[in-house]
């Protein structure tokens, strides 16, 4: 059955694994506030927190798979959550979908959202919070990440007003997950951290010696030479490069 036109001028501009994974948590989602919100469905409740979500007893129960389907899952008292989730993956998805292969694109969300759950799940048990963690953030700050790195001094538009070089991009949303914990909201910053330290790792090309060498590049310490934000190179589609065509 063929998509309606909007979609699928949507899946060839974002490319078929971009769209097929928004299309998947958004689906997720909908179907969940229905079953589970709006009907009030145990059976899905119970799916949800027990069989996808991710938590300490889930991965103790042997329950592995949760490291990657509560990526999936979103918050259920509103759709915020997810919105912001699906517009990351969509600003910050492309570029980097389009500049790598598609076995290097899974390998990175796949990495990112075990990383960035499992970070969370481990931190929050030794401060003793071991709630459900849900939401594919890890895999939207990753993405946010390489795109730093392959774009620097792209301008980002802060909030859809602020514009700043890409390069503070990160700093900023950090330290903006950092004051919004100490307020006590619920955001997963150690998720966060996941997902940043594997799209680093990723732009390092998983190599652990050249993530050592840019980090202390950053820190002032690399010496001459060094350079934190090296342009990972990218590719053309459609006679383009996705660099002619940054996100705002």
């Amino acid at each position: 059955m063929p998509l309606p036109a909007p979609l699928a001028r949507m899946r060839a501009h974002v490319g078929r694994d971009l769209f097929a994974l928004m299309a998947i948590v958004a689906f997720v989602h909908v179907v969940a506030l229905v079953t589970v919100r709006a009907m009030h469905l145990r059976g899905a409740a119970l799916v949800y927190d027990g069989w996808l979500s991710l938590s300490l007893d889930n991965l103790v129960a042997g329950k592995a798979w949760t490291a990657w389907t509560y990526a999936l899952l979103h918050d259920l008292d509103g759709i915020s959550h997810v919105l912001f989730n699906l517009l990351g993956l969509y600003f910050f998805g492309v570029p980097v979908a389009q500049s790598h292969r598609r076995r290097q694109w899974w390998t990175l969300v796949g990495i990112a959202a075990a990383a960035g759950g499992l970070a969370q799940v481990a931190v929050g048990a030794l401060l003793g919070d071991s709630g459900p963690v849900v939401g594919i953030s890890a895999v939207t700050m990753a993405l946010l990440t390489v795109f730093t790195m392959q774009r620097p001094d792209a301008d980002i538009y802060l909030f859809f007003a602020l514009r700043v070089p890409a390069r503070y991009l990160v700093p900023i949303v950090v330290g903006l997950d950092i004051l919004g914990a100490l307020s006590g909201s619920d955001v997963a910053v150690f998720a966060h951290l996941g997902g940043v330290a594997s799209g680093f790792l990723f732009g390092c090309g998983w190599n652990f010696r050249v993530a050592r060498a840019r980090v202390l590049a950053l820190l002032g310490k690399g010496g001459k030479g060094h350079k934190p934000f090296t342009v990972i190179d990218g590719g053309v589609k459609r006679g383009r490069s996705w660099r002619d065509e940054p996100p705002s």
